[in-house]
């Protein structure tokens, strides 16, 4: 088993298998993940009976918009030096 995120493709199939009453375990077997992986995204992402592919994606998306959008910008000095050099 890797320890390793839920991708967008194992979304659709994790979500598929919620609603037939799977367990984490067999879900995770199924994707290649570890249990408390499966199990740990679950129930951060609205547990068994509320968890929404659509809602994931999107916190997903925010989530990355955010990130990008705290980069730090470069000014001032610094930019005028670095334009210098090149």
């Amino acid at each position: 088993m890797s320890h390793t995120h839920i991708n967008a493709e194992d979304l659709s199939c994790l979500s598929r298998m919620l609603r037939s009453g799977y367990s984490f375990k067999d879900i995770a077997c199924t994707l290649g993940k570890d249990p408390s992986t499966v199990s740990k995204h679950v129930n951060s992402n609205g547990g068994r009976n509320n968890y929404d592919v659509k809602e994931v994606k999107r916190k997903k998306r925010i989530k990355r918009i955010l990130a990008v959008k705290d980069r730090r910008k470069i000014k001032g000095v610094l930019l005028t030096q670095i334009t210098m050099e090149m």
